[in-house]
């Protein structure tokens, strides 16, 4: 199975999708034996370098630059060309939601390729910026459910969207952490608590 994972965000901005993507793919190629690759955007502030980056993916990006307006991908030509190409490549696609204009964007390179796309709620649906809000509440509602499936990282988000904008075939899939770097660290009680 090949599977596509899209983000508007680059890898390099080094947050929790960010960490995940590099996870989840790794996971997927060598436990599944997967063909997985990442396609970004160019949104974000580099919090990683490429050399940290590279030691964490192990497998290929590529990063589509869209020119910027106001912090929103504005979709040209070649970048859209350049994702439809990707989406082809792929039998399944994952993508980032949250991000205005690009549940629009994916949704129809979706219909033109065929392909299964999943949304994924990497960030609550709602937060500070009033703009990304109206979006969500008055337009990306109307789309979600033409879509193949949703995920969100908390049960919260899940309950929203199911019972208040009625999303259908959506996964609550908490993000983990890595257990392994922590089962060798010495243990130290608490003095108010018996461990």
């Amino acid at each position: 199975m090949k599977i596509l994972f899209y983000s508007p965000i680059k890898l390099t901005s080094g947050g929790g999708c960010e960490r995940w993507h590099c996870d989840i793919t790794d996971s997927l190629k060598k436990q599944f034996k997967y063909d997985v690759r990442i396609v970004t955007a160019n949104l974000g502030t580099s919090q990683w370098t490429e050399n940290y980056l590279n030691s964490q993916l192990k497998v290929p990006y590529e990063i589509v630059r869209f020119p910027t307006l106001l912090g929103a991908l504005i979709p040209t030509p070649t970048a859209i060309y350049q994702l439809y190409k990707h989406f082809l490549w792929a039998d399944a696609v994952h993508v980032i939601h949250g991000f205005i204009g690009q549940d629009i964007l994916v949704l129809l390179l979706k219909l033109f390729t065929g392909k299964r796309v999943i949304l994924g709620w990497h960030a609550p649906i709602f937060h500070n910026v009033k703009i990304h809000n109206l979006y969500m509440r008055y337009i990306s509602r109307y789309f979600l459910n033409l879509f193949d499936g949703q995920m969100t990282l908390n049960a919260s988000d899940k309950k929203f969207l199911k019972q208040k904008w009625h999303v259908k075939n959506i996964h609550f899939i908490p993000s983990g952490i890595r257990v392994e770097r922590f089962l060798n660290l010495k243990r130290k009680s608490h003095p108010t608590l018996n461990f």
